[in-house]
């Protein structure tokens, strides 16, 4: 199965977890867009919230559900409330949606997790990054 690990920064994080009680999904920006697109539904998403000087661990997991890379369907998915209210009017290429976010019950570091060629995290990843599974 596919997986990877992707940064959301603490605000729209937050706003998205509080988000995800009234919607089954959120979507969020990227413009990682040649990476994500390589995806499968159902993919595994490990996620770290970045910024706000955060701690170096994967901190809950995810299901991918996908890109929305047409911009009438961006649009649609901002005013039918898919987007955190911290993330409206934000640019990007294309937005990645998740559902069924889970906190883990232990925080992986980021030493731990091994990248898909084979070699583990040393730093914080700068966006999103194919992992094993």
């Amino acid at each position: 199965m596919d997986s990877f690990i992707a940064p959301i920064p603490k605000i729209h994080f937050d706003a998205g977890q509080f988000l995800l009680n009234e919607k089954d999904w959120i979507a969020l920006g990227t413009d990682a867009w040649e990476l994500m697109k390589e995806f499968a539904v159902g993919a595994n998403v490990l996620i770290y919230v970045s910024h706000d000087q955060a701690d170096p661990v994967v901190t809950h997991r995810a299901e991918f559900l996908g890109l929305i890379d047409n911009p009438v369907d961006m649009k649609k998915a901002e005013v039918e409330g898919y987007r955190p209210n911290t993330a409206i009017g934000e640019r990007w290429v294309c937005y990645w949606r998740i559902g069924k976010v889970e906190k883990l019950v232990e925080p992986i570091p980021f030493g731990n997790v091994q990248l898909k060629s084979g070699k583990y995290l040393t730093s914080y990843p700068r966006g999103p990054m194919a992992t094993k599974s």
